[in-house]
């Protein structure tokens, strides 16, 4: 399902609105997703229900940002 433009931004200044309240300066958005520093969020629904929830979460995705290659020949940090 794909969101009409006028939901997108209206998501994107939630979660802007979220990282300047949280002092975070060092965010993008990114094919579809929220990049804080190295790490990419999926921002998503949520319902918990609770008084001060804006309906928005970030559940971190995990990406392969190296091939297996690189990493069988030690070139990813930590390895060789």
């Amino acid at each position: 399902m794909s969101l009409r433009p006028s939901k997108v931004q209206a998501i994107r200044d939630i979660v802007r609105d979220r990282m300047v309240q949280s002092g975070v300066d060092n965010y993008i958005f990114s094919d579809g997703q929220l990049q804080i520093g190295s790490t990419r969020y999926a921002v998503e629904a949520c319902g918990c229900g609770e008084a001060d929830c804006d309906g928005l979460r970030l559940r971190p995705v995990h990406r392969h940002f190296q091939s297996q290659a690189a990493f069988s020949a030690g070139r990813i940090e930590g390895t060789a």
